[in-house]
């Protein structure tokens, strides 16, 4: 079953909100909103293609999650 959900990412004191959709072990596809979207916008398509054969990993710019 692929591995899915909401975590934060650490980067130089701050702290970004991301959803993975799909295995942790398969290829990596970034998926940046939009200045006016977040990580939600990504549901429908990580849902989609989000698997063992690719894993979505959506990420909130700093201030939207």
């Amino acid at each position: 079953m692929p591995a899915s959900g909401e975590f934060d990412i650490h980067v130089r004191g701050h702290r970004l909100h991301a959803e993975r959709f799909g295995s942790r072990d398969a290829p990596l596809v970034l998926g940046l909103p939009g200045l006016s979207g977040n990580v939600k916008s990504f549901s429908y398509l990580g849902g989609r293609i989000g698997g063992d054969a690719v894993q979505v990993v959506a990420i909130d710019w700093r201030g939207r999650g």
